[in-house]
């Protein structure tokens, strides 16, 4: 078993110096072609290596960029906002993997952690990270859905281990889990020092480390993965290979032209949640579906690439193209749907003169994977020849 797990971190630590290497490449289109082989090669290896290969991506900027933003979150209620660097979120993600595994909670390798919590909250994406770390199955659910028979549903139906939620739904948690079919441990995100006796606080989960560290172990086959739910579709789960896949084909997809800055993911039920990390960049979480708010937040805050669905496109109207315009800094635009009504299209393009990148590549397996990186190697050439044309 050493020597597997011997085998298993050299594996991966080639696959992290690959990456880094690629994106150290002079030229874009130098190192889209180095990330793309970065990719073919990790598809080669045995699916056990991709355990916790986001994670050591995540770490390795801690030590390369630490004082580099990583997470910028708004909340949309009181307007605040707060900025994490990737070693905050290095050393808060640890935190929680040690409290998840820990005396507290003593979760073991392929138990489901439920989260209710605000997408922009910085408590949700740091549990997933955790989760991931820890081997955890990670759930996150759309509180925009959120009622007493979808919670009971889902305890029965995922075989639920742990619950995590904040202050604002604890009541209806605590009446949902009082007499639950199976045990279940609880978990408050409360900022204030004050939390009721049964969940455990805020305060405790960042202060109450285990003293032994994390209780990861040595895992030989990964039960962790990830769980998406919402009430208007069937659960998207994604084992510990496919996500690692997922993140680093989402990443070689938002560096199409650069990598971004900062860019803003919305509607994405967290497909794509840690991809931009991959390459250094900076993550802005606010929710707002209102179209004011969103020209509002891109008119005060730096944001250069937006990520979004097709519904967040489509809201923009006549009456709003003239403040967008005024107030544009965007240099990217990606869709993680194919946007089907080309007016949209063309009145982005009219307003910002960017495309809208709709084409997400969401693989399920091997050779659409590979499909996609020559199709886009071949888009590649096809717009450097313009570009020769153009300037010839």
């Amino acid at each position: 078993m050493m020597k597997i797990r011997i085998i298993r971190c050299f594996s991966t630590r080639v696959i992290v110096d690959k990456w880094f290497k690629a994106l150290q490449s002079p030229t874009h289109n130098e190192q889209q072609s180095e990330l793309g082989q970065c990719i073919e090669y990790t598809l080669q290896q045995d699916p056990t290596i991709h355990y916790n290969l986001i994670k050591d991506i995540i770490h390795r900027w801690t030590i390369e960029q630490p004082k580099t933003n990583a997470l910028w979150t708004n909340q949309i209620n009181n307007n605040e906002s707060q900025k994490l660097t990737f070693n905050d979120i290095n050393i808060q993600s640890s935190h929680f993997a040690s409290i998840l595994t820990g005396n507290e909670f003593n979760l073991t390798p392929g138990k489901s952690v439920l989260v209710y919590l605000p997408y922009s909250s910085k408590e949700r994406i740091l549990i997933e990270l955790a989760c991931l770390q820890s081997d955890l199955v990670f759930c996150s659910y759309d509180l925009k859905y959120l009622s007493e028979n979808d919670i009971r549903q889902q305890i029965r139906t995922l075989a639920v281990d742990c619950i995590i939620t904040n202050v604002d739904h604890l009541d209806m948690i605590m009446h949902c889990t009082y007499n639950s079919l199976r045990p279940l441990k609880k978990g408050l995100i409360n900022h204030s020092s004050i939390s009721k006796p049964l969940p455990i606080g805020w305060h405790s989960l960042m202060h109450n480390i285990n003293n032994n560290g994390l209780r990861i172990g040595s895992i030989q086959s990964p039960k962790g993965c990830l769980r998406h739910l919402t009430n208007d579709r069937p659960i998207d789960q994604y084992s510990q290979s496919r996500f690692a896949i997922m993140q680093l084909l989402t990443a070689y997809w938002l560096n199409m032209n650069k990598p971004p800055s900062l860019i803003w993911i919305k509607n994405t039920h967290n497909k794509i949640s840690l991809a931009p990390w991959l390459l250094g960049s900076t993550i802005f979480h606010k929710e707002t579906d209102n179209i004011e708010t969103i020209l509002k937040t891109f008119e005060n805050y730096p944001i250069d690439t937006f990520c979004a669905s097709q519904s967040n496109y489509q809201m923009l109207d006549k009456q709003q193209q003239q403040q967008l315009q005024n107030n544009i800094q965007l240099k990217q635009l990606f869709s993680v749907e194919p946007i089907v009504d080309p007016i949209i299209k063309t009145r982005w393009h009219s307003l910002t003169n960017l495309h809208i990148q709709d084409d997400f590549p969401d693989s399920n397996n091997k050779s659409d994977t590979k499909s996609y990186l020559t199709s886009f190697k071949y888009k590649q050439l096809e717009n450097t020849h313009e570009t020769n044309q153009h300037r010839t």
